[in-house]
Formats: C-alpha cells, sequence, structure tokens
C-alpha cells in the first residue's frame, strides 16, 4: 500500500512539474507575441518549410527511380518529376530565406525587450532590493546566460522544437506504407519473417525503445549541464572584468606601470581562465558523450532499418525508389524522433530559468505605494526621527539605534561622525528608501509610511556620495529630464560655481557629458561633476536640500566657494550636510555627532568645542593641522572678491 501511495504521489508530483512548466511557456510565448506578434507564425512557417523540404527529394527522387527501373519508362514523365522537385526545393528555399530574415529580427526585438524589461523592473524595485547582493547576482545572471536560457532561447527552442514535429509528422505518414505494405509473392523462410505484421510490430516498438533511451540519457546530460552552467556566468564576468573592463581603461595603464600590477592581473585572469576552461571542458565531454550515445543509436537503428528494408524490397513489396525513400525517410524519423526529445529537455531546462526571471520581474514593491497625500499648503515641514533603529537586511548588527532627531524647518543642520558611523544609513531612512526596523519617522507628525511614496520623496533633491551624471547633455543631467527651462537651468549652474565652465561650452547647455554618445561631447573632472550634481539638486527646487559629502572631491578654495554662499543657494529650505571636514560645518545652525550608529552629541561649533573629551572636539584637533591651510585658501579668495 505505501509503494502503490508512493508511486501516485511521484506521478501526481511530475504532472504538477508538466502543468507548471507548460504555464511558464504559455506567459514565456504570451510576452513574446505582445512584443512580437508575428513570430509564432513565421516560426510556424519556418519549421514546416523546412521539414518539407528533405521529403521532396525523398518523395521525387523515389518516383523518378522507379520510373527509371521500370522497362516501360517514360523519360517525358521523369523530366516533370525532376521539373516538379527543383521547383518545388526553389520555392521552399525561398521562403525559408524570408522566414529566416523575420525569425532572426524577432529574436534580436525578444533580447532587446528582455533586457529593456529587466531594467525596467530595476526602477520599480524598492533601493533594498537594488542593494541586495543575491537579488543582484540574480539580474546579472540573466545577462551572462541569455545565450544559454531566457525568451529568445524560447523562441529558439521552439522553433526547433516545431521543425522537428513537422519533420518526425512528415516522415511516419510517408513511411505507412512501409508497415502496411506486403508482397504479393508467395514467401518463405526469411523473407516472409521480414514481410510479417510481427516483424513491422517489432520494428516499431524497437524505435520506441530507442526513443525512450535517448529520452532519459538526453535528460540526464541535460541536468548536468545545467549545473555545470549555474558556475559559467561568474567566471565569465570575472573573466570579462579583467579582459575587457579593467584592462580596455585607459586610466588602468598608469597603475600598470607605476605599481607593476602585471603579474597580480596576469596570475588572477589565468587563474580564473583555467577555471572558466575546465567548465568549458566539462560541457564538452558532456555534449560529445550525448552525441556519441544518439549517434550510435541512430547507427544501430539505422543499419536495423536497412537490412528490414533491404529484404522486404528482396521479397517484392516495393522497388528500388521506395528502398532509397524509406530509408532516408526512417533516418529523418529516428533524427526527429532524437531531435523532439532534446527539444522539449531544452525548453523544460530553460524554464528554471525562465521561472526566475518571472520572480524576478513580479517581484513585489513593498515601499512605492500610494498613501495620504503629503499636505503641499505648508512650505516649512518638520521631519522627526522617533526611536528609530535599524538594521540592514541578512545582517546582525544594528547600523542605527534609538536615534531621536528633529529636523527644525529652515534650519542649516550638519551631520558629521568616523566612517561606518551611520551616517549615510540615516539619509536613507530620511529619504524613505529603506524603512526603519523600530520606531518611525514623522512627517509634520505624520509616519511617512502613510504618505504618498511619490509624493514624500518629491520633497528632497539630494547629492549622494555616490552620486551618477549620465553621457546626456548638461542641461538634460541638471533637470533629469529631456525638456528644461534654460533660464533655471543656467542659473543653478551659476549658483553652484560652474558659470564660467558653461560659458567655454559650444553647444552650452546641450553639449554632452562625457564622449560615449558624442564625439564632441566633453570630459569633465571630478570637481565639475559635483558641481553639476548640485546644479541638479538646486532645479530640483525641493524643501529639504541634503548634501551628502558634496565638496568631497572639491579643492579648499571651490570647497569655500560653494560653502560662502550656501545661505544664497539654499534660501528657505531646510538644509542637511554630510561632511568630513568639520571646518565646512561651522556655518551650521547645529552640528550632530553620530558615533557607532547612534546620536552622541547636538549643538553649535562653539559648543561641541567646548565639551572636553567630546568626539567632535578629538576629530576637531585631529583636523586642526590642516585649517591653517584652508584659512589661508579662504583668505586668498576673499582677496580676489575684492579686487
Amino acid at each position: 500500500m505505501g509503494k502503490e501511495k508512493s508511486g501516485v504521489n511521484y506521478f501526481q508530483g511530475k504532472i504538477e512539474e508538466i502543468k507548471k512548466d507548460i504555464a511558464l511557456i504559455r506567459r514565456g510565448l504570451g510576452l513574446v507575441s505582445e512584443f512580437t506578434p508575428r513570430y509564432l507564425l513565421h516560426s510556424f512557417l519556418r519549421a514546416a518549410e523546412d521539414a518539407l523540404s528533405p521529403f521532396i527529394g525523398l518523395y521525387f527522387g523515389a518516383l523518378i527511380l522507379d520510373e527509371g527501373a521500370s522497362p516501360d519508362r517514360d523519360l517525358r514523365h521523369m523530366l516533370l518529376m525532376v521539373l516538379y522537385m527543383c521547383a518545388g526545393m526553389f520555392l521552399l528555399e525561398f521562403a525559408k530565406i524570408f522566414s529566416d530574415k523575420r525569425i532572426n529580427v524577432n529574436a534580436e526585438i525578444s533580447a532587446a525587450w528582455e533586457e529593456i524589461a529587466l531594467n525596467t523592473k530595476s526602477f520599480d524595485l524598492d533601493y533594498m532590493d537594488l542593494e541586495n547582493p543575491a537579488l543582484r547576482d540574480t539580474r546579472e545572471s540573466f545577462f551572462s546566460n541569455r545565450e544559454y536560457a531566457g525568451l529568445a532561447y524560447l523562441m529558439w527552442s521552439l522553433n526547433y522544437l516545431m521543425q522537428s514535429v513537422f519533420q518526425v509528422v512528415v516522415a511516419a505518414v510517408m513511411l505507412a506504407g512501409l508497415f502496411t505494405l506486403r508482397s504479393p509473392l508467395p514467401l518463405h523462410g526469411a523473407l516472409a519473417v521480414f514481410d510479417s505484421p510481427w516483424m513491422a510490430a517489432a520494428m516499431a516498438a524497437l524505435l520506441a525503445a530507442s526513443t525512450v533511451y535517448l529520452t532519459i540519457a538526453i535528460r540526464r546530460n541535460s541536468q548536468k549541464r545545467h549545473e555545470l552552467y549555474k558556475d559559467m556566468p561568474k567566471e565569465e564576468r570575472t573573466l570579462h572584468y579583467y579582459l575587457n573592463e579593467y584592462l580596455d581603461d585607459s586610466k588602468a595603464g598608469k597603475d600598470l606601470r607605476i605599481y607593476g600590477q602585471q603579474n597580480i592581473i596576469v596570475k588572477s585572469s589565468r587563474e580564473i581562465f583555467e577555471k572558466y576552461t575546465k567548465l568549458r571542458q566539462k560541457l564538452s565531454l558532456l555534449w560529445l558523450g550525448e552525441e556519441y550515445r544518439t549517434s550510435m543509436t541512430e547507427a544501430a537503428m539505422q543499419g536495423i532499418v536497412f537490412l528490414w528494408v533491404a529484404m522486404r524490397a528482396l521479397g517484392g513489396a516495393f522497388g528500388v525508389g521506395s528502398v532509397v525513400k524509406y530509408i532516408g525517410l526512417m533516418e529523418r524519423l529516428i533524427g526527429g524522433v532524437t531531435a523532439c526529445v532534446g527539444n522539449l529537455e531544452w525548453l523544460r531546462s530553460n524554464n528554471k530559468l525562465l521561472s526566475d526571471l518571472f520572480d524576478y520581474l513580479d517581484r513585489p514593491t513593498l515601499m512605492q505605494k500610494e498613501g495620504r497625500p503629503v499636505d503641499r499648503s505648508i512650505e516649512r515641514h518638520e521631519i522627526a526621527f522617533c526611536d528609530v533603529s535599524f538594521r540592514y537586511p541578512g545582517q546582525e548588527d544594528f547600523a542605527l539605534r534609538n536615534l531621536s532627531l528633529k529636523f527644525q524647518a529652515g534650519e542649516r543642520m550638519a551631520v558629521v561622525g568616523r566612517n561606518g558611523s551611520g551616517k549615510t544609513t540615516m539619509i536613507k531612512l530620511l529619504c524613505r528608501l529603506y524603512e526603519p526596523t523600530e520606531g518611525k519617522i514623522t512627517l509634520d507628525g505624520t509616519d511617512i509610511r502613510e504618505l504618498d511614496y511619490a509624493q514624500y520623496q518629491a520633497l528632497f533633491s539630494v547629492v549622494f556620495q555616490d552620486f551618477r551624471l549620465f553621457s546626456f547633455g548638461l542641461g538634460q543631467n541638471v533637470a533629469a529630464n529631456d525638456s528644461y527651462d534654460e533660464a533655471k537651468a543656467t542659473d543653478c549652474i551659476e549658483k553652484a560655481g560652474l558659470g564660467e565652465r558653461l560659458q567655454g561650452f559650444a553647444d552650452g547647455l546641450g553639449t554632452a557629458i562625457y564622449k560615449d554618445f558624442d564625439e564632441n561631447g566633453v570630459e569633465i573632472s571630478g570637481g565639475e561633476a559635483q558641481k553639476i550634481a548640485i546644479a541638479r539638486a538646486l532645479y530640483k527646487d525641493a524643501p529639504f536640500m541634503i548634501l551628502d559629502e558634496p565638496t568631497a572631491a572639491l579643492d579648499p578654495l571651490a570647497e569655500y566657494e560653494i560653502y560662502s554662499r550656501f545661505d544664497e543657494i539654499v534660501g528657505c529650505k531646510t538644509a542637511v550636510y554630510i561632511s568630513h571636514r568639520l571646518s565646512s560645518c561651522r556655518f551650521c545652525d547645529r552640528i550632530v555627532v553620530f558615533e557607532q550608529g547612534s546620536l552622541v552629541q547636538s549643538g553649535s561649533h562653539e559648543a561641541l568645542l567646548a565639551e572636553e573629551g567630546g568626539i567632535y572636539a578629538s576629530l576637531w584637533n585631529a583636523q586642526a593641522k590642516y585649517y591653517e591651510e584652508q584659512a589661508l585658501a579662504e583668505g586668498k579668495f576673499r582677496e580676489e572678491l575684492h579686487s
């Protein structure tokens, strides 16, 4: 009873697997039909054309041979058969060329759509998912495995599957005579045995047995290959990094020569190459093993079939032309069955990646949702952290602990502390890129989790440490949009201290940043890039201005230029500055000090310096030797302003 129940459960499990496979394929086909509506039609036609092409030669070739072997042969009839055969093959080849072009174009569209879909989903994901290493690796694997799996591969596999199915169906129909025709002559001995219905049934059973054997063998091989494919993306990415991204970067050439990095690069890339080569060798052996088993099985079947057909012909069941036809048809049938098995297994294996792809595309966004509208009638909002603690997903230690902090409307606040003290984490929570693990953050007394996500984020203009500019026009970078107010963009650029540089651009605001897409684009320095990022934050004109190390790439003079005019730049907005240069924090109304995820000090510059043994005072004294040089730079700047 137990074994019986176990067997039932096994088959139920297999049925569920098949249902899941069919559902994934149907969804994949739905997407394919959505962005390439006629792909399935062209694929169906291409499969029919490919399957029929060799059968035309077999069919008419047999007729021509039979006609030629007949004592009453008709030369005119033979020439007509040749003409029909050539015309049919010509038309099918022409149709195949047309279908191939359409299929190739649609496959390229599919691959591009898949990449666009993945990138579009990345825009919609919660930020915490973007920083999730496991999810990032999954996303990278999609791109790395697209050669072996994905929507485009689904399309190709279905195309080949349809071709093999057509091949099997047409071959089986044309082979019907081989199993049903009987010799009109009285036969004895071996000839009678080979011409009997029992031998026909035995041949059919042998064909079925070889199909089952190949199915099992191909499935096992396919599973082993896909296990190896899981390791391929990582090795390929690493190898690509060394050979393309790093060594192809002209800036890396200086480090290579000054620090003698050639040896470590060569050694590391060689180790990765050896791992990659071993994986490729294992894959090659699996392919060779599969091809060997398939070829040997097909050869054995073809030999047996050849003997059977030859004996049937000797017994008078059919003529010499039919011998050629039936042997060719049986070869096509066996090859078609093998191809069907292989393509079905590839479809099932491809479903593993399709499942991951759809899981990624279906991943819900927990934070980006509608809620209560933000009250736009309030000009100066107040935000408060209420006993907030936060721990990054998958981490045991808290990045912030029991933080209570209020941002007064219109205030200039500086946030300082050592690396890893929680400053940037606090900004991520403030901007609602993450949500507190414990406690809450309020806007004008309302928990921000109850507010509309997009409207809340619209309150902030932020310059992050790792900001990005894109290879678009300068005006597009500042406005973060294709269209923009030129006067406003120019004003923001001038306030950020890049006015003179703008005047030197031949295309003004239309000048492309970097040369990725425009050979007339300009290469900008790190300090200029930060100024453009600041101009972008100003252009957004949000109530809260947050600058996370905004002047890290600027020299002291340029930094003083920015900060000396920040009251004018920020206006009545609430401004939060994160900086390691404590001298730049002196103009702020309040300075808060973080240490190991906790808020440990708060007050003005003078008040915090007066706290003996305080973190701020120790940081200030550690940097004091640099301030004299900065003061000289500030004095020089003032002299230039007055001259």
